[in-house]
């Protein structure tokens, strides 16, 4: 008697592919994540290193890049097929593969918006995507151009911060003889509950965070002195953390995870036969 046994290989694709972004102009983590171009800066100049591994397999991913207009929220659901292209007709970048997992942006014409949103997309065969972002702003080299106290600003809250609470401030260095006016660029990830002050430049919540808010949230801020003749205005990107607080006074917590009672055939209705309590420290009643 012969048995036959039949075995099938399975390519196991259950890790999502990992994006690291990095702006080539950064001299260190801090700003790795959002750096700035000089408005002169000439097609086929090198603006950052993207960097794409997969615990799987790395031969089935692919890389998109996108230009996110101010309006658009992040789309993780699209499967357009990977090319190597301009991120549309109109943008100034062109992502092109430099070796195994490694990709680089390089300008393919003149800069003439005052900032730009990057999008990364990797989604391998098992349709699982991973995506990042680069903040691309573009310096403004007179020698009267705005200048902003720091490349990025950073700012750690929690899901509990009161609205009106005030986190960060965006600020302009040097003598201004204007006044200068901020203003939130982007109307992305929760417009509605971050705003940027007009006069004081501070980073302040309208409202309460949503329970699922996502862990980092990116702004784009800009400054602007409109005394001047041409108006001067600059930005920067301002980085959120946030940390997701659970209130455990609202939970209902008992003393067992199991009760259990012997009932007689004989007891009359309306008996108490079990008392269930919760445990003391919680706040909830029963």
């Amino acid at each position: 008697m012969a048995l036959l046994v039949a075995k099938q290989v399975v390519d196991v694709n259950d890790h999502a592919p990992t994006v690291e972004v990095v702006f080539l102009g950064a001299d260190d983590d801090d700003v790795a994540s959002s750096g700035r171009v000089s408005r002169h800066a000439r097609p086929g100049d090198t603006v950052a290193r993207v960097s794409v591994a997969d615990a799987d397999r790395l031969d089935n991913v692919t890389v998109r890049l996108r230009c996110l207009p101010a309006s658009e929220p992040r789309d993780r659901s699209s499967t357009e097929p990977f090319q190597l292209r301009n991120c549309s007709a109109t943008e100034p970048f062109q992502l092109t593969s430099h070796s195994d997992g490694v990709y680089v942006v390089t300008l393919a014409r003149s800069l003439t918006e005052l900032w730009y949103r990057l999008e990364f997309v990797a989604t391998d065969s098992g349709s699982l995507t991973t995506s990042a972002l680069l903040d691309v702003f573009v310096n403004d080299e007179r020698p009267d151009a705005l200048t902003l106290s720091r490349t990025i600003y950073r700012a750690a809250l929690s899901t509990d911060t009161l609205p009106g609470s005030c986190l960060t401030s965006v600020r302009v260095t040097g003598d201004s003889a204007g006044t200068i006016t901020y203003q939130r660029l982007d109307s992305g990830e929760l417009v509605d509950v971050f705003y940027v002050g007009r006069r004081s430049g501070r980073v302040c919540t309208r409202s309460w965070l949503p329970c699922d808010s996502q862990t980092v949230v990116r702004l784009a801020v800009r400054a602007s002195d409109w005394s001047s003749v041409p108006p001067r205005s600059t930005a920067v990107a301002v980085e959120l953390k946030i940390n997701r607080v659970v209130d455990t006074s609202s939970w209902m917590s008992f003393e067992a995870g199991f009760y259990s009672v012997d009932v007689g055939e004989d007891v009359p209705v309306g008996r108490c036969i079990l008392t269930v309590s919760k445990l003391s420290y919680t706040h909830a009643e029963m």
